[in-house]
């Protein structure tokens, strides 16, 4: 079973944005520190994370680094997983965080 099917959808992906952009949302990361979290990632990876797709992404990385018995960076222990785990499993969520994107990605 897939958990996450990516496909181009301009519909979708701008519904997606609409949702990122509101204010329950952003209320959602706010409480997450997201912002804070980003500009930390940034300046440790030199990568841009501006949602919590990004996160995720450097989630899943840890992770596979992780599970391969490679040693992670040093600045990792601070945020891995713990403080990368709610906006990575957010970034799942808000695939079909509404009826409109359930619809769209069904």
């Amino acid at each position: 079973q897939l958990l996450l099917v990516r496909t181009s959808c301009p519909r979708y992906h701008q519904e997606r944005q609409n949702v990122l952009n509101s204010s329950q949302v952003q209320q959602i990361l706010t409480e997450n520190k997201a912002e804070e979290l980003y500009k930390f990632l940034q300046e440790q990876t030199g990568l841009e994370y501006k949602d919590p797709d990004d996160v995720q992404s450097l989630y899943s990385t840890l992770k596979a680094e992780e599970d391969f018995n490679l040693s992670l960076p040093e600045w990792t222990r601070g945020v891995y997983p713990d403080q990368l785990v709610p906006l990575t499993v957010f970034s799942y969520v808000l695939n079909a965080y509404n009826t409109q994107l359930q619809k769209l990605k069904a």
